[in-house]
């Protein structure tokens, strides 16, 4: 394996992770991120467990906090298909129209935010790691 394979990042982020920082059931925090495209203010949701430890729970709460419109179309559908964190962030275009997401777009949206949730988790995760290496 390359150092840094995109691929194989967060499965070591599943090992490293310190077991004991997060409890059961806590709560997501809104923090703001600033864009640098159009200069503005995005909230996205922090967890405090990486997104590769989410239960099809957390996944819903997600989708409703991020997408309240697809929550009310598309939340079921997740939870009946048990979609957990792992899972959704190996969700492909064809996965969610397999799932019950029939609109092209609103696919591409789902898709989009799962990424950016899932690289803003990596980031967070590397922040961690980096914090922890050098004792701060």
């Amino acid at each position: 394996m390359r150092e840094g394979d995109p691929e194989k990042i967060g499965y070591f982020l599943a090992i490293f992770y310190n077991f004991q920082q997060f409890s059961p059931r806590k709560k997501p925090i809104f923090r703001p991120k600033i864009m640098t495209t159009n200069v503005q203010e995005v909230y996205h949701v922090v967890s405090h467990r990486p997104i590769y430890f989410w239960s099809a729970n957390d996944v819903d709460i997600w989708l409703r906090r991020k997408r309240p419109r697809f929550a009310l179309k598309y939340a079921h559908f997740f939870l009946r298909h048990i979609v957990s964190g792992r899972v959704l962030v190996d969700l492909s275009d064809d996965d969610l129209r397999e799932i019950g997401v029939e609109n092209a777009d609103e696919r591409q949206d789902l898709l989009l935010e799962i990424k950016k949730e899932k690289l803003y988790s990596d980031l967070d995760e590397f922040s961690k790691l980096r914090t922890q290496s050098t004792g701060n």
